[in-house]
């Protein structure tokens, strides 16, 4: 049970709830409108479900540990190259 909180806590960035936080700073730091942050997020919402076969492949294939290791460090990889992000 601990691994399972471990997992949801480490999925908030990707979570609508925890982006809405962040609604705000956002539109004021990379100047741009409400509509094209909703778009954009929209798009990259769409984009990540295309790793979704993939992700259950290699669950089937290697297991869930393995699997949510390699998917952590590439999220954590993907947060920190969004920090460097300054316009859309």
């Amino acid at each position: 049970m601990a691994a399972a909180a471990l997992a949801t806590i480490m999925s908030a960035p990707g979570q609508t709830a925890a982006i809405a936080v962040f609604t705000e700073p956002l539109l004021a730091d990379l100047e741009i409108s409400r509509n094209a942050l909703s778009t954009s997020y929209m798009i990259a919402t769409l984009l990540g479900t295309c790793a979704m076969p993939l992700i259950g492949r290699a669950l089937d294939r290697y297991g869930v540990g393995p699997v949510m290791i390699v998917v952590g460090f590439f999220f954590g990889g993907v947060l920190m190259l969004l920090s460097l992000v300054t316009s859309l």
